[in-house]
């Protein structure tokens, strides 16, 4: 076997255990993986949307208001943000008493 089909060992990259990778094969899997923040953001966003999706079903399959429905997230969204805003706010107030007193 060539020496790019060697792991870090020298024993060779295998697709599954006890198979050896084709050759040329590695090279098309090299990308990189998407950093946390990316994944994050990724996952945040994906909930969001399947959020608006529910609420858009929830308001056809029971005959409920779609406006009032979105209204009730909305509200519910600003309520996590005034509260996740609260928390940094004392964190930062802690963090800020902590420095002072050092």
């Amino acid at each position: 076997m060539s020496g790019e089909n060697r792991n870090q060992d020298g024993g060779e990259r295998s697709a599954a255990p006890g198979r050896p990778v084709p050759e040329g094969l590695g090279e098309r899997f090299k990308h990189r993986k998407p950093s946390r923040s990316r994944r994050l953001a990724r996952t945040i966003v994906l909930g969001a949307v399947a959020v608006l999706f529910v609420i858009v079903w929830a308001a056809r399959e029971y005959g409920m208001d779609t406006d009032e429905l979105l209204a009730y997230a909305l509200t519910s969204l600003l309520m996590v943000a005034g509260v996740v805003l609260l928390a940094l706010f004392g964190a930062l107030l802690l963090g800020l008493i902590k420095r002072l007193f050092r």
